[in-house]
């Protein structure tokens, strides 16, 4: 069987490229999903902690996300619980996007549908990220793409 988790949120800083000794490179990013709990807790956020093997989408995450732009990610989750330096008990969420299965995606700019600080300037334009024709061939090498 096979676990698989979505997530839709936030991100939280710039998407951050990582290289192992073994020369394999990957892509990790925080995503800050937020939640509402009723008038009394109000809203509950948890970062979600993303990890992203895939060549074509770390090169699509490093050229074009951007610190608070809404993401969609699907692979497979991880959770571990841990002690806290205070000593409570702590846990914390990551989705892995594999090399062949997975996704993340861009739902919007930075900001879209909230006031900035610069709301009574002009209206950004968000820069939509094209599917090149490298990418294209790329996804034509895949298998039963």
């Amino acid at each position: 069987m096979h676990l698989k988790a979505q997530a839709i949120g936030r991100l939280g800083q710039k998407p951050k490229k990582v290289s192992t000794k073994g020369g394999t490179e990957f892509v990790v990013l925080s995503l800050a999903t937020t939640q509402y709990r009723g008038k009394e807790r109000g809203n509950e956020t948890t970062w979600v902690d993303v990890t992203i093997f895939n060549d074509i989408r770390c090169k699509f995450i490093l050229d074009y996300a951007k610190k608070g732009q809404m993401l969609f990610v699907e692979g497979e989750p991880s959770a571990r619980a841990y002690e806290g330096k205070d000593g409570s008990p702590k846990a914390s969420l990551s989705i892995t996007v594999g090399r062949f299965e997975g996704d993340v995606k861009i739902l919007s700019g930075k900001d879209e549908g909230e006031a900035g600080d610069d709301a009574e300037s002009e209206p950004r334009t968000t820069k939509k990220a094209p599917l090149s024709d490298e990418l294209d061939d790329e996804l034509n090498d895949i298998p039963g793409w």
